[in-house]
Order: structure tokens, then C-alpha cells, then sequence
């Protein structure tokens, strides 16, 4: 609570969305982008019959699945990266330097790659084992509980990326 009236008094309202500029914009390219280049990949390998393999380890899940959805974590975390190096650095008050936007670039890559590749192979599963039906409203079910399920699993690498963006220890191991 003392953090909520400092910063009320020091900054005002605008104090609560200080780096929230950063990752809007960010997210409209990266958000769009991931969707776009998952079914475009995963298109492309269905189309040329490219890797039609089952994977029975992760119950009979598509080989292509992992790979579009890997090919779009990678993607994701090139655009990602400087829009959420800003964001954590703003937010916390720290100087940054152009130079640096790839700082903590490989938590990054390791939590939005893992993260999507997880998604779609949760939303393959889900959807396969129809425990939402065919309602209305099932996607939004079937996404969210993939996308839950996703994020519980890469939730580490989001806190080291925080702490490599924002800690002048890590700047010389970053680089």
C-alpha cells in the first residue's frame, strides 16, 4: 500500500502506466504476428506433407505443431524483446541505452518460445479430447485454459528475464 500512495503522490495517475506505451504497441505487432506465422508454417509443412509425424509421448500431438509454434515463439521474441527491455526498465525507473533492447534476450526467447509452442500443443490437446464440446463459447475456453496451462510452465523464465533486464550485473554477460 505505501508503494500505491508514493507513487500516487510522486507521479499521479499517469505513475500507474508508466511503460505500459511500449509493450501496446509492441503487442499489437507481436500478438498478431504469432497467430499469423503458426498458420502459416504449420500451412506450409501440412500442405507439402512435410513432418507427418505423431508423437506419442505427448499423446499422439502433431510434429508440426511443435515447429510452427516454435518457428512463432522465435519470431515473437525477435519483435518482443526491445518492447519488453523498455517496458521492465521504464516501469522500475531504470536508465537504459539502445544499445541494450536485446538484454535478456535469452529468457526471453526461452519463455516465449516454450510458452507458444505449449499453447498450440495444449490447444491440439484440448481441443482433441473435447472436454468443452461444441459450445459457443468453447474457444474461448479451449484458449484459455491452453494458454494457463502454457504460462504456469514458462513462468521462471519471465522472472529471470526481468531480473537480466533491469540488473546492471548481468550487463556485461548480456552483451
Amino acid at each position: 500500500s505505501d508503494v500505491v500512495f508514493s507513487t500516487w503522490k510522486d507521479n499521479g495517475i499517469k505513475g500507474f502506466y508508466k511503460g505500459s506505451l511500449s509493450p501496446l504497441i509492441g503487442s499489437l505487432i507481436f500478438r498478431s504476428l504469432q497467430f499469423s506465422v503458426y498458420r502459416g508454417v504449420y500451412s506450409y509443412l501440412n500442405e507439402n506433407n512435410i513432418l507427418n509425424k505423431k508423437l506419442s509421448i505427448f499423446f499422439d500431438t502433431d510434429l508440426k505443431i511443435f515447429i510452427a509454434g516454435f518457428v512463432s515463439g522465435s519470431m515473437r521474441s525477435i519483435i518482443e524483446c526491445p518492447f519488453e527491455f523498455i517496458k521492465v526498465n521504464q516501469q522500475t525507473g531504470q536508465d537504459w541505452k539502445f544499445k541494450d533492447i536485446y538484454k535478456g534476450f535469452g529468457s526471453l526467447y526461452l519463455r516465449t518460445t516454450g510458452m507458444l509452442m505449449w499453447y498450440f500443443v495444449n490447444v491440439d490437446l484440448i481441443q482433441r479430447s473435447n472436454i468443452f464440446g461444441d459450445y459457443r463459447f468453447s474457444s474461448f475456453f479451449i484458449s484459455g485454459s491452453a494458454a494457463s496451462i502454457s504460462w504456469a510452465f514458462i513462468w521462471p523464465f519471465e522472472n529471470l528475464k526481468n531480473i537480466v533486464q533491469v540488473n546492471p550485473e548481468f550487463e556485461k554477460q548480456s552483451n
